[in-house]
């Protein structure tokens, strides 16, 4: 597979002399020797790629594709056609930029696509050359990202990716209750193109019997060894409680098998270097399930930052709870869960670090409270404080005493303020037996309602309401399935969870220290 970065190339610079990548923009003017060189280079083995071709003959010949209209600053819904090179990229996205349509002639094959005047009209072709191909991409997004349907499929058209003829063995350990996390992993690997449940590990024997009526089609264990030592195994992913992660996932990289790690990784920043040099000295993919990074309403509030409409990032501050009896489960036994931060901890702070770049604090402090739920081991409230060399800081509070629920979100920039109010789901229906039944999910499940305010001099602030971004079914196990087979960036880098996991450890050991300071960096 060709990893190659792409090589920019206008009407006068030289090209490559291998056959590396190349990307072309908005090209005028070419002499028709410079375009004759570029199919010369895609001959030799080149992937050339041309993004808002002219209508030039010598250009549309080069590239088999006849130009229809223009549109200037459209929205357009890109939509994946079934060109391999398109797995997995969501059935329908929202792009906006200046395209022109693309009509592809005989040989040129769709990669992706779009909709205009109730027709399907080409957004990305692709023709084969000699040993390499020949890209056309309709125009160029106005705010481009490593998610765009665009940007995917020209970074493994570039890599050459080629899927292979066989999925990718999926071996859950910890099927847990049925509506748990390895029943959910188990639906993502019978669903996500490229994955195939191969083997469910299970202590419990009705867990087991009930993964086995579920999925009927994978090999059932109830042992790690036994699973370990199925060859159908190639990726172990580690849903057991948090007590037990570390362990397992260095087993499953001593076996020489990939390994995807529940939050949270682990408890110590000393446990996740041992998984990081473990997953290196194997040449094993270590990736940890972060999967509120795709919550609706933090892709929304992250999108909004990334656009300035925040300005400069200054505070952030997260909340999660509110005054109700703990689950009597593992979740609320610190021996098992490590302690009430490594439940929503782990996902709060790793929004909260993502929204800083990925920093490390320089210090971390944190509150506890053991007030009123003495039957549970874990602390009933916990507030963590966080600031950064720049002078940046951050607040995570986590509480089942705290009778007034405070804002999931509170994201302060120098141009305004982010909030997001939970908003729970309820639902409510009335049967002849039963009569009125109520049944309210975890806030936490459902998004938070995002509203964005800004100052703009002479007029005071503005206040919108900001939908969240939905992400398509599955997203970690797609990007996890793409990375392994097509070379796409890996879901979860593990080194920023080892990030998180040194903050974690060091609020929990602050919490019971009667609030430390500890210095990180």
């Amino acid at each position: 597979m060709n990893s190659s970065t792409p090589v920019v190339v206008d009407r006068d610079g030289p090209l490559p002399d291998s056959p590396s990548p190349v990307l072309v923009r908005s090209p005028r003017d070419w002499p028709a020797d410079r375009i004759e060189a570029l199919g010369r280079h895609a001959a030799l083995g080149g992937v050339v790629v041309v993004v808002d071709p002219p209508r030039e003959q010598a250009w549309t010949d080069l590239l088999g594709v006849d130009l229809g209209p223009a549109l200037i600053g459209a929205e357009v819904v890109v939509e994946a056609t079934t060109d391999p090179v398109a797995r997995n990229v969501p059935a329908e996205s929202v792009v906006e930029g200046d395209f022109v349509e693309l009509l592809p002639r005989a040989g040129t094959r769709t990669v992706l696509q779009t909709r205009l005047h109730l027709q399907r009209q080409a957004a990305v072709t692709a023709r084969d050359e000699g040993e390499g191909t020949l890209v056309a991409v309709a125009g160029e997004p106005h705010r481009p990202s490593a998610t765009d349907p665009i940007a995917l499929v020209l970074g493994r058209l570039w890599r050459k990716a080629s899927i292979p003829s066989t999925d990718i063995g999926i071996g859950i350990v910890g099927y847990g209750q049925h509506g748990g996390m390895g029943w959910l992993h188990g639906n993502a690997a019978v669903t996500v193109q490229g994955l195939r449940l191969a083997a469910i590990a299970e202590l419990s024997a009705p867990r087991l019997a009930d993964a086995g009526t579920r999925f009927p089609g994978a090999a059932l264990h109830d042992s790690v060894e036994g699973l370990l030592a199925d060859d159908g195994v190639d990726v172990v992913l580690v849903a057991t409680p948090p007590s037990t992660h570390h362990d397992i996932a260095m087993q499953a990289l001593a076996a020489g098998r990939h390994v995807v790690v529940e939050k949270p990784l682990c408890f110590t920043a000393a446990e996740a270097d041992s998984l990081l040099a473990a997953a290196t000295d194997a040449d094993r993919l270590l990736t940890v399930h972060q999967n509120r990074r795709w919550d609706a309403d933090f892709r929304a509030l992250r999108r909004l930052i990334d656009e300035g409409h925040v300005g400069e990032v200054f505070n952030v501050e997260t909340f999660v709870g509110g005054f109700e009896h703990p689950c009597t489960l593992w979740h609320s036994d610190r021996g098992v869960s490590g302690g009430r931060l490594y439940d929503w901890g782990a996902h709060l702070i790793d929004q909260t670090l993502q929204l800083y770049g990925g920093a490390l604090p320089r210090t971390v402090s944190a509150v506890g409270h053991k007030r009123v739920w003495h039957d549970v081991t874990n602390l009933d409230q916990v507030r963590v404080r966080m600031t950064f060399d720049d002078g940046r800081e951050a607040e995570f509070l986590d509480s089942d005493i705290l009778a007034v629920r405070r804002p999931k979100y509170v994201v302060q920039g120098t141009r305004g303020t982010l909030v997001g109010h939970y908003a729970p789901v309820v639902e409510e229906h009335v049967t002849p037996d039963t009569g009125y039944q109520r049944l309210e999910h975890h806030h936490a499940e459902g998004p938070a309602r995002l509203q964005l305010s800004r100052h703009h001099a002479g007029w005071g602030l503005q206040t919108i309401d900001v939908p969240g971004l939905p992400a398509a079914a599955y997203p970690f196990h797609r990007a996890l399935a793409d990375h392994l087979q097509l070379g796409d960036p890996v879901p979860v880098d593990p080194a920023g969870v080892r990030t998180v996991t040194a903050v974690l450890e060091a609020a929990n050991t602050s919490a019971h220290d009667g609030g430390r300071l500890i210095e990180l960096s």
